[in-house]
């Protein structure tokens, strides 16, 4: 059973940035996935993130080249990815891409 309102250290899981000059911590216990990994992703390079098909993935900066970094939830790992790896759980919420969808295929 999980108990949420633990904060013992055994129970709580933090993140830390490997970025240089970033040292923010984050206690991913308190944070929500804002897209999901709709395509395998296999890092060739350091720094950036492994994704599998329906990872959790807090995202931290959309860059304009295309790149996002952020968070695997399920992995707990920090890094980066092309953009179209992952899906933006927003476009999801609002309701207004699940009309379309539905319409298209009528």
């Amino acid at each position: 059973m999980c108990n949420k309102g633990s904060s013992s250290p055994a129970r709580r899981s933090l993140v830390s940035s490997p970025l240089p000059g970033n040292s923010l911590e984050f206690d991913l216990d308190e944070v929500d996935a804002t897209h999901r990994g709709c395509h395998r992703f296999v890092p060739r390079h350091p720094g950036e993130l492994a994704i599998e098909i329906s990872d959790p993935i807090y995202v931290e900066v959309e860059e304009d080249d295309l790149w996002c970094e952020g968070i695997n939830l399920r992995t707990k790992h920090r890094g980066i990815f092309p953009t179209a790896y992952a899906t933006d759980l927003s476009i999801l919420d609002d309701g207004s891409f699940s009309q379309f969808s539905t319409r298209l295929f009528l």
